[in-house]
């Protein structure tokens, strides 16, 4: 059977006692009965009755498990515990709606407070729901393993799977168009996360919420463009950029400027391929040309057309201006009469997009009691060494840093510092960012960074000199103290300001006692607030 993954955002336990002293004594008792029986038996319990392809969620959960003697807590609570759990599950599956709250004949009582899901189906739904909440925010929620999130491509690589999952939120692709629309960082998280076919995906299901004139417009620049998929002479990285010009227009939602946005696709890709761009659609005419390509021939001259009429408002382009090399579908074409190009957009449309990017910005910010959960707490270690790091490599200077690219840079390399990666998934980058002075909204293109051999080798000269100030580490490694203290789980909170980080406790933390700086509060020169860090 594979292994259940249960998650729990928080969970208390509320002892009332006879007096001071008896809570004083029993509330250290609890943190041994809950840690090696109590947790153990609630693991137990959800194993063997929930299958690794069923969800059961509970939004609030309360139990009351009675009076219980202090000698007998050890082996009465867990007892009491799944008793009330079974009345729980049963109550559930009876009734999905219901609010509960029923004695146990004076034993223990069960409340399920808000929404309760039990589903014997698969799992299906959350994936797009996680996806939705990740570009709004920068984070995972906290219902959601990073590892589970991490194979989400896998799992909707095929469009029979794609569309399953929609089949259960059919609200999606209306709810990530208009997400795109008014929020660019959530856009461009969207295009660095995922791979081009992913991104091709997504594009065919945004296009069914278009107009039928506006998919028609589409579809013709899309099978122009996927005609020349199998061209050798496209530069590196054409179809992560098609990607992105399919999403733009989409984006956009303004039909007249579709072959305006093809037309500087174009030309930068000639520049990219390092020819003119008379020579460079000659060459693109002739491949889609040939007999097996996919475009009707007197589709494709209509294209080419509309990229004709739109190279003669440009001025100075070689395609408007040079005739020699224009194949027959260039020569001679007038320009549609009333057919001007469009205006740019007003700036109150800018101005209303920038409130709406900014409105986003504020509701993505974690509420108060809001958990997000990290595996590299343990970075807050390296705190005293940043500023000098980064401004040996010359990324950071006056307490700033020097380009929004160094800053990038800079959450990345942290990364590397955690866990010797380079090109680290996006949503693993949250203690990152706020470390760099970075809000969590800020979307990192982390495929389009390179961390050179020097700024590598920087990075691990700073964890020799922390091994080498860190008596207690003297003779370990590098890698010794990246898998002891650096990757680390954690949970963030955000209150004003200000961040607080509680850490996972280890054995090997008795030698923070050795550690000759402080991790209670952080504070970077651009770093906004303060940051605490309970490591006791």
């Amino acid at each position: 059977m594979a292994r259940q993954n249960h998650i729990i955002e928080s969970q208390v336990v509320e002892l009332n006692c006879a007096d001071d002293g008896t809570a004083i004594r029993v509330q250290r008792l609890m943190e041994g009965i809950c840690k090696d029986y109590l947790w153990p038996a609630l693991e137990q319990w959800l194993d063997s009755k929930i299958e690794p392809e069923q969800q059961l969620t509970f939004e609030r959960l309360e139990v009351d498990l009675g009076n219980i003697p202090e000698k007998r807590m050890q082996r009465v609570l867990p007892e009491r515990l799944i008793q009330a759990l079974e009345k729980a599950l049963s109550q559930a599956y009876a009734d999905k709606t219901r609010t509960y709250d029923e004695g146990m004949n004076g034993g223990a009582s069960v409340v399920v407070r808000d929404e309760t899901l039990v589903s014997g189906e698969p799992v299906i739904g959350n994936d797009l729901q996680a996806l939705l909440f990740y570009l709004t925010r920068g984070y995972l929620p906290w219902w959601v393993g990073r590892e589970h999130f991490a194979m989400l491509e896998t799992r909707l690589a095929t469009p029979p799977a794609f569309a399953r999952e929609l089949s259960q939120f059919p609200g999606f692709s209306l709810q990530l168009l208009q997400l795109i629309r008014r929020d660019e960082r959530a856009f461009h998280r969207l295009l660095y996360s995922f791979s081009p076919a992913f991104l091709r995906n997504i594009y065919d299901q945004l296009a069914f919420e278009l107009t039928e004139e506006q998919q028609a417009q589409l579809k013709n620049v899309s099978l122009l463009l996927d005609g020349l998929a199998d061209a050798s002479w496209l530069s590196p990285g054409f179809f992560r950029r098609l990607s992105k010009l399919l999403l733009e227009i989409v984006r956009t939602d303004v039909l007249d400027i579709c072959y305006a946005m093809l037309y500087d696709f174009l030309e930068a890709e000639s520049q990219q391929a390092g020819f003119s761009f008379s020579d460079w659609v000659v060459k693109a005419e002739r491949h889609l040309s040939r007999p097996e390509g996919r475009l009707h021939p007197s589709l494709l001259q209509k294209i080419l057309m509309l990229i004709r009429a739109e190279a003669e408002r440009r001025p100075n382009n070689d395609l408007a201006v040079s005739q020699q090399n224009a194949s027959p579908a260039f020569s001679g074409i007038e320009e549609k009469p009333g057919k001007a190009r469009p205006e740019p957009e007003p700036i109150s449309n800018k101005q209303s997009r920038q409130t709406a990017t900014k409105r986003a910005e504020e509701l993505a910010e974690p509420a108060p009691d809001e958990s997000i959960y990290i595996e590299n707490a343990g970075l807050v270690l390296l705190h005293p060494f940043l500023s000098e790091l980064f401004r040996s490599l010359e990324w950071v200077k006056d307490k700033e840093f020097t380009s929004p690219v160094h800053q990038q840079k800079a959450v990345v390399l942290l990364e590397y510092l955690a866990n010797k990666s380079t090109q680290p998934p996006e949503f693993t980058l949250c203690l990152n960012k706020i470390l760099c002075g970075a809000p969590l909204q800020y979307p990192v293109d982390v495929l389009a960074l390179q961390l050179e051999e020097p700024e590598r080798a920087a990075a691990d000269e700073l964890l020799t000199a922390v091994v080498g100030h860190w008596k207690a580490l003297r003779g370990s490694s590098i890698d010794a103290l990246r898998a002891n203290f650096l990757m680390r789980e954690g949970k963030l909170m955000r209150k004003d300001e200000n961040w607080k980080l509680l850490l996972e406790k280890k054995p090997q933390d008795i030698l923070l006692n050795h550690l000759p700086w402080g991790v209670s509060i952080i504070r970077l020169p651009w770093m906004t607030g303060s940051f605490y860090v309970d490591w006791a």
